[in-house]
């Protein structure tokens, strides 16, 4: 499966940024399953999500709350996205010449266990 591959790719991020040497207090995965290798990343360098470094994801899985801790992810209303994306298909076949629209969606930051306040350092 096409998916197994980004968490050992989150994994690979994960253990470049820490290999840096530099404070970081977050990462941002750009899907949940990226997310999720850094949680094994951070496991394996006795590094612990939140308390040393908050890590959110990107997509908001179905079961991105049961991860341990839960996952802190960025949802798209997939749904309305096909909706609209379908609406202006047909509308663009009945009117050719209709002129081009642009639609943006909001995405919805949807916190969780697994950000927390950066620590004092």
């Amino acid at each position: 499966m096409g998916w197994r591959r980004f968490q050992p790719a989150g994994e690979g991020a994960c253990a470049q940024l820490l290999g840096t040497g530099r404070r970081v207090s977050a990462v941002v995965a750009a899907n949940d399953l990226l997310a999720l290798g850094c949680y094994d990343e951070l496991r394996r360098h006795g590094l612990a999500c939140p308390r040393d470094l908050s890590v959110t994801g990107f997509n908001d899985m179905a079961f991105a709350d049961r991860f341990d801790p839960p996952l802190s992810s960025v949802r798209i209303p997939h749904r309305l996205m096909g909706e609209e994306a379908a609406r202006l298909l047909l509308a663009q076949i009945a009117n050719p010449r209709a002129p081009k629209q642009e639609i943006k969606l909001q995405p919805e930051l949807v916190v969780r266990g697994s950000t927390a306040a950066p620590a004092r350092r």
